[in-house]
């Protein structure tokens, strides 16, 4: 391997072509990247445009052999702790690697599965010295999962489980059942991703200088876990003024108020605790005026979405139970009637759990709908799931591939879903209230809220 070229003096914009070796058919995205980028934002880059978990090692050469020695070997830091000698990845620019149109690299990520890119300059073009952005111009087929054993394997599940009479089908179907079907990639959230990850240094150190729950959290990650969680907070817009009108804190506010003026003056319970046929009839009449609900709403045992809504106004400390009776607290009363200090309130108490672990994950959930996140359905829960995982929360006896971190900060989310949409029934199976700006407001409210402890 020859010694790397010194770097031009002129920065040049590519227009690369990144596929997946091995793929069929092709798996590949179109990037513009600006010749100044060092291999580690390449690789940031990529990571992005496929959308993988940044979670294994990976490395960059100019051939397909990445063991090659010699004096123009590019490594990372992990390789020089591990005592391997070559030139470090931070120190080497995209420029250095390729000069012209036809010239490629190779780069190779998850030594297990070896989900292996060949990149291809397809042209060399000027560069605007106002623009030093990545984009996403195209691409084709969504990656593979990550740990499934490598590009080879994944497409021989992907044929047996195609073909029923297969003698591995049976074998291998249920694999195949928890894989995300076969899709084309969203550009628009992929350039998103680029847009966070060219904000988020700047947003971390801004980050750091603050005293919220969100900044505490943030500070304890490692350096990578900070700049991706730093991307969504630019996307948060925190550092923005957050006010609400007095329109708009009505609209958020109509479940919960709804409910206070119902409760007030207290309800009579059942001998089983719950809140009598008639006081359910009559909330959900209101609450729920196009009858989403499936069932006949006149018990609340069997009215799950009243349920919720009186478990979670339990915990936010706007009603209560004493003696028999459903009662308002305090504050509830005092607020029942004011939109806008009920909408401070509830962001004030968000996230809505008790427990430190649900709590963290509550907040990274908020910081999720905040940064525009919350009506990708999929991708919101497995993004939740990934930075669970990230704080190191680790989920035990259920499946891997369901969204076990959203499960648990269902009050959050209702509360969240509720002010979106201002309704009781919001249709949450697509996620469409949080992705309202008025879901989105009250969870940056709540991000820059102090803590109420």
């Amino acid at each position: 391997m020859t010694e790397l070229p010194e770097p031009p003096k002129t920065i040049m914009r590519y227009l690369v072509r990144a596929d997946l070796v091995g793929a069929n058919p092709p798996l590949w995205r179109q990037l513009t990247l600006p010749g100044d980028l060092t291999l580690d934002q390449v690789h940031d880059a990529l990571q992005v445009a496929f959308e993988w978990t940044n979670s294994h090692l990976h490395r960059f050469s100019p051939t397909n052999d990445r063991y090659a020695d010699g004096p123009g070997r590019i490594v990372t830091q992990f390789d020089l702790d591990e005592g391997d000698e070559g030139v470090l990845e931070t120190e080497v620019r995209l420029d250095q690697l390729v000069e012209l149109a036809g010239d490629s690299f190779f780069y190779t990520y998850d030594f297990g599965d070896d989900w292996e890119h060949r990149v291809v300059v397809e042209s060399v073009d000027p560069l605007d010295a106002a623009d030093h952005g990545i984009r996403c111009l195209d691409g084709r087929r969504i990656a593979p999962p990550e740990d499934v054993g490598g590009i080879h394997w994944y497409q021989h599940v992907r044929a047996v489980a195609a073909d029923p009479r297969h003698p591995e089908h049976h074998d291998l179907r249920e694999q195949f059942a928890w894989w995300p079907p076969e899709s084309e990639p969203d550009l628009d959230a992929v350039n998103r991703g680029l847009n966070r990850l060219a904000g988020a240094a700047t947003t971390l150190a801004w980050l750091r200088e603050q005293s919220t729950p969100l900044s505490t959290l943030v500070r304890a990650l490692g350096q990578e876990a900070q700049l991706f969680t730093a991307g969504f907070v630019t996307d948060a817009a925190l550092t923005e003024p957050i006010e609400v009108t007095l329109a708009a804190a009505t609209q958020a506010t109509a479940v919960f108020r709804a409910f206070l003026r119902h409760v007030r003056g207290g309800i009579r319970l059942t001998a089983a605790g719950y809140l009598p046929p008639a006081s359910v009839v009559a909330l959900m009449q209101e609450l729920d005026p196009e009858q989403r609900w499936i069932g006949t709403a006149n018990r609340e045992i069997q009215t799950a979405p009243l349920l919720h809504l009186r478990a979670t106004m339990t915990g936010l400390g706007l009603v209560r139970k004493y003696r028999g009776e459903l009662l308002v607290t305090r504050q509830g009363a005092r607020l029942v009637e004011s939109p806008v200090e009920l909408w401070h309130y509830l962001a004030a108490r968000l996230p809505a759990e008790k427990s430190d672990p649900e709590r963290d994950i509550g907040l990274l959930l908020l910081l999720l709908v905040a940064a525009g996140e919350g009506g990708l359905g999929r991708r919101l829960e497995d993004s939740l799931d990934l930075m669970a995982s990230m704080i190191g929360v680790q989920f035990t006896g259920g499946n891997p591939y369901l969204p076990e971190a959203l499960s648990v900060v269902w009050h959050t989310r209702h509360v969240l879903e509720w002010a979106g949409s201002g309704k009781l029934l919001a249709r949450s199976y697509e996620y469409q209230a949080l992705a309202s700006p008025s879901a989105r407001l009250l969870a940056r409210a709540a991000l820059a809220a102090p803590s109420s402890e």
